[in-house]
């Protein structure tokens, strides 16, 4: 009798998914899928203990609020492709090292925004001594897995401004988008400004 395989050769045991990007030790490969939303944001204690964000847009006044890591720090939000979680994220991060690179390669010519290709960030170290490095991979089109993933998945980034889930998005709104038929930037995100100041 001929033995059944009982999995096959290639199965993995997904691992759990997440709606926000962390950056793992070593190499992790994301793919962009609009342009960021760019603001401050101050982390303080709620009323019951609790870790508490706040977030607004680059433009508007500062709140009078006292934030437990003091001065609010610039951040961008974007929606990606995690390959290591093989799922749709919301990837929301403070390190200027990121942001200039991501930058510098948008702006560059033979790069340009990067639609086109994956990004390879490495993370190395821990706490106050962690480190990235952003690397471009060559150019290729968006997997039709991550195209059906996003349309199934839309994000409304904005909705970090209000302190509510990006991904909690108003299906009658989410049905009526197909996020393909229009460039990457118009994906539930506001276009990336001609200039983006990033502190050091």
């Amino acid at each position: 009798m001929k033995e059944q395989k009982f999995l096959k050769d290639d199965y993995e045991v997904p691992s759990s998914q997440h709606n926000y990007t962390k950056l793992a030790q070593g190499e992790n490969r994301l793919r962009i899928l609009g342009a960021p939303i760019v603001g401050q944001e101050g982390w303080k204690t709620g009323s019951n203990g609790e870790r508490v964000v706040e977030r607004w847009p680059q433009d508007e006044k500062r709140p009078t609020t006292e934030y437990d890591n003091g001065r609010p720090k610039h951040f961008w939000a974007l929606p990606c492709w995690n390959y290591n979680e093989k799922c749709i994220q919301a990837w929301v991060f403070t390190q200027a090292t990121i942001q200039k690179a991501l930058r510098d390669l948008s702006r560059s010519k033979d790069w340009g925004a990067p639609y086109d290709y994956d990004i390879i960030i490495t993370r190395s170290g821990e706490n106050m001594e962690t480190s990235y490095s952003v690397m471009p991979a060559p150019k290729s089109s968006i997997a039709k897995e991550i195209q059906e993933a996003l349309i199934m998945k839309p994000i409304n980034l904005n909705a970090l401004y209000d302190g509510e889930d990006p991904f909690e998005v108003n299906e009658n709104q989410a049905a009526e988008e197909d996020p393909f038929e229009s460039p990457p930037e118009q994906v539930w995100c506001n276009p990336l400004p001609t200039e983006v100041n990033i502190p050091d």
